[in-house]
């Protein structure tokens, strides 16, 4: 259905918002909501009513419809006082009250040959033709706009791996159950088309698992896997229980048990080929019972040194809790694996990972890079096309050392690919690489198709990346409502700076007062303690704190742009402008070249009031242009 108003033209089955200057990039709940209210126009819509139609019977906030309205009102040129298209009618709901062009409307043909006034059939074809011409050129807007935004988005089910239950003080089984939790994840999501929730991202949601229609009313979970690990009544023997739960039409939940697998734990290289072959069957059962006929792709065993194994199935462990000292210990596991196997791809995928985590998390040398880099390069020798994420990785890197060009050029190509349009990682590292290069409208088309995927990715455990797209554009709101169940240190900071770009210090100030924070050499909890000196008004331990970390980034030889505008961002906070702009151009030298949010970001307004600033934003609109010119893209700010 298509409906015109005011300048507007929405296309309910395209998904499509477009105004007189182009595509209204918008959230996907906020599209709905729009819909139906358009839709029920002529009524009041209650509130319950709008809970029901986004979001079924999961269980949200008042705030959360609230910020939809708002969101709504503001992608429409409308807001809370004049309420001109979307009104409040207190104490009952909402209506849709803009006047909707009714020759767009689907409705039963009508011919009338009596009585037809020439100046209206003259007037109904000037108004046909412009309404047609109007969209024509929207069409020819989307189209030779390129790069294409958002293809087509299929809203994949899910399925959620739930914590396995083990006993935690029998450290062999929590080891190998965090093993069978990862290989359980990612050979689902290879092998199925679904959004497939690893454990540690269902803890963020829910913490009682005995309930399982609570869980799946949390996760809105198609199927769940609920996997029981224990010891053998047999020496070094174990068992696991697999029992898969499936939501039926009628919204009950009905339960298979996959039966109990027993197998050594692996002490020799046929104990580990054992294990493997349990897995691979326990995959083939669960597979045939969602997806009747798929075959699950062999995989060969790519280690059959069973010390290696243990080591790098130890520091997975160690690295998914997101600490720095943990981290590093995780960093000396998987060398000494891969000295007893060099040819030990999982291995370099984990030590690729881990290296990377170190440098934009723990502020460890930009150098070590490269060797995140040649770790990738082994993963693609060894197994080629088995891990995407390597690839996508490679343009995060080349995006954080100074080659935004290159990284995007590496992420669009991989895009071009149709198999891979719908990959979560694959959007993610678009969206990024085109938030460093300002092109903040294109990236969040990426965005909103990735939350048509998966609702709940940005919940996932541990962090990979943050939509700070939205927080760029100012949307704060949806940024932070996104965020809010994630309370890793790298979270806290983001959330806390978006609570102070609306003004919101008491907020921010309650994020940031945390033992973690007070007491972690992580970067970003440093980071928050710099911000949490600004909000407590001690300017002088603020700027002490972020000339800290300046040298220890400078020390490391960082070339991300986007780290070193934070640095900007802070030194402008705390009054040092001299410190701001110095560190605000350097951002910019190394390719991070945001025009739209440098315009628009509160906490740099002091910088942009001092003569300097002109100079800086220039070269970024310079290098801003550059890249338009380069790809096909429209710029999103031509001049100062």
């Amino acid at each position: 259905m298509i409906y015109c108003f005011e300048h507007f033209v929405l296309d309910s089955q395209s998904y499509t918002l477009h105004d007189d200057k182009g595509v209204v990039t918008i959230e996907a709940q906020t599209f709905d909501l729009i819909v139906y209210l358009i839709e029920n126009n002529q009524r009041v819509v209650s509130r319950d009513e709008l809970f029901d139609s986004l979001w079924a019977s999961k269980v949200v906030s008042d705030a959360s419809l609230s910020n939809r309205i708002n969101n709504a009102r503001k992608a429409l040129g409308d807001d809370g006082r004049t309420q001109s298209l979307i009104k409040t009618i207190h104490g009952r709901g909402y209506q849709f009250v803009g006047i909707i062009d009714d020759s767009t409307a689907e409705v039963k043909p009508t011919i009338e040959t009596d009585h037809v006034d020439p100046r209206k059939l003259n007037l109904s074809l000037v108004s046909g033709i412009a309404i047609g011409v109007f969209l024509l050129l929207m069409v020819w807007h989307v189209i030779f706009n390129k790069p294409q935004s958002v293809v087509s988005v299929v809203k994949r089910p899910i399925i959620a791996v739930l914590p396995i239950d083990v006993d935690p003080s029998n450290k062999n089984l929590v080891i190998l159950s965090a093993a069978f939790s990862d290989y359980l994840t990612n050979r689902l999501s290879s092998t199925l088309e679904m959004t497939v929730l690893h454990p540690e991202t269902v803890l963020t949601l829910q913490q009682e698992f005995d309930d399982i229609w609570a869980t799946q009313r949390v996760t809105n979970a198609q199927y769940m896997i609920k996997t029981q690990v224990k010891a053998s009544s047999l020496q070094d023997r174990a068992q696991l229980l697999v029992t898969l739960y499936q939501l039926q039409p009628d919204n009950e939940v009905s339960d298979v048990n996959l039966g109990t697998f027993d197998f050594d734990y692996p002490h020799t290289a046929q104990d580990l080929v054992a294990l493997f072959q349990e897995r691979r069957m326990i995959i083939k059962e669960v597979v045939g019972l969602i997806r009747p006929g798929i075959e699950v792709p062999f995989s060969r065993v790519e280690t059959e040194n069973i010390q290696a194994y243990q080591l790098v199935i130890s520091a997975h462990h160690l690295q998914r809790q997101d600490s720095c000292p943990q981290i590093k210990r995780a960093e000396q596991l998987l060398q000494r694996a891969l000295k007893l196997d060099p040819d030990f791809s999982y291995a370099w995928l984990q030590l690729y990972d881990n290296i990377h985590r170190q440098v934009w998390m723990c502020g460890e040398k930009a150098s070590l890079l490269e060797l995140a880099l040649n770790a990738a390069y082994q993963v693609d020798k060894l197994t080629p096309n088995r891990y995407n994420s390597v690839i996508q990785g490679r343009s995060a890197i080349l995006v954080e050392t100074g080659r935004v060009v290159q990284g995007y050029q590496l992420a669009y190509a991989f895009y071009q690919d149709k198999n891979n349009q719908n990959d979560i990682d694959t959007n993610a590292r678009l969206a990024y690489a085109l938030r460093y290069a300002g092109f903040l409208n294109q990236a969040e088309s990426y965005i909103t198709k990735i939350l048509r995927l998966e609702p709940q990715v940005f919940s996932s455990v541990p962090i990979n990346w943050t939509p700070n797209t939205l927080l760029y554009r100012g949307n704060r709101e949806q940024y932070i409502e996104l965020l809010q169940n994630n309370k890793s240190l790298y979270h806290r900071y983001y959330l806390a700076l978006a609570h102070v770009q609306q003004g919101n210090n008491e907020a921010a100030r309650k994020i940031l007062t945390n033992s973690l924070v007070s007491k972690s050499d992580d970067l970003f909890a440093r980071f928050s303690r710099a911000l949490l000196a600004v909000l407590n008004e001690q300017p002088m331990l603020a700027r002490t704190i972020v000339s800290e970390i300046a040298q220890q980034l400078r020390v490391s030889g960082s070339k991300d742009g986007e780290m070193t505008y934070k640095l900007a961002q802070l030194f402008a906070l705390s009054g040092d402008l001299e410190n701001g702009l110095h560190y605000f151009s350097l951002s910019v030298d190394q390719q991070f070249f945001c025009v739209a949010y440098f315009l628009s970001d509160p906490t740099i307004m002091t910088l942009r009031a001092t003569a300097e600033f002109k100079p800086i934003i220039e070269r970024a609109i310079e290098s801003h242009l550059a890249f338009a010119q380069q790809f096909g893209l429209e710029p999103e700010v031509s001049e100062y």
